[in-house]
């Protein structure tokens, strides 16, 4: 992909291989087989916290910052991009932002959310047309539920900034709301569709 990712990938091949020949030379040349044990272990935990920095790496990656206005209010928050959610309005085939119920607290009416928390959207309508006419059901299928429905709204427009500061605006973004926290230790309260980022309008 560029020269210097090819360096990068060749040093970490040389080190490997030589690394991998100094221990296999050091345990021919001596009786103390146990240090064989020692030298696994210190490996083994040398891997997992590699693996364990790589992944926060890609992780940080993987982290936007989200800023939504809809109907005058706005909010911001940061979302994870997450490859797994495929969630869509069947009919315009657009991705939906799963966030925190908290994130769409901040942005609709009082009464509305009421609505939607108590499983009374029927009466949206009655309340706010203007609200009604942004409403969405959105069907989903996981593992854990095959015919399940997701509550979402239509916001104004989302704009999507990422570590490297590329910035990405989408208009009509879909926000569907989960009742449930989505991180465990809290970096991100919203998931990203993968397709979002490219199909912005």
């Amino acid at each position: 992909k560029s020269i210097r990712q090819y360096l990068e990938q060749c040093c970490v091949f040389y080190v490997t291989t030589f690394s991998f020949a100094g221990i296999t030379l050091v345990f021919f040349n001596t009786n103390k087989k146990y240090y064989f044990f020692l030298l696994s272990a210190i490996g083994y935990l040398l891997c997992m916290l590699i693996i364990k920095i790589i992944n926060r790496q890609t992780q940080k990656k993987l982290l936007y910052k989200v800023y939504i206005k809809m109907d005058k209010r706005e909010v911001f928050f940061t979302a994870y991009m997450d490859t797994g959610n495929m969630l869509k309005d069947p009919f315009s085939n657009q991705g939906a932002i799963i966030a925190e119920s908290t994130i769409l607290e901040q942005i609709i009416p009082a009464e509305i959310y009421q609505c939607i928390s108590d499983n009374t959207e029927e009466k949206i309508a009655d309340i706010s047309p203007y609200w009604a006419s942004r409403f969405l059901i959105l069907p989903f299928t996981s593992i854990s539920e095959k015919n399940g429905n997701l509550k979402a709204f239509r916001c104004d427009y989302a704009v999507i900034t990422s570590d490297a500061k590329d910035t990405y605006v989408v208009k009509n973004a879909i926000i569907a709301i989960c009742f449930s926290s989505l991180s465990s230790s809290h970096i991100y309260s919203a998931l990203l569709p993968p397709d979002i980022l490219y199909n912005r309008r």
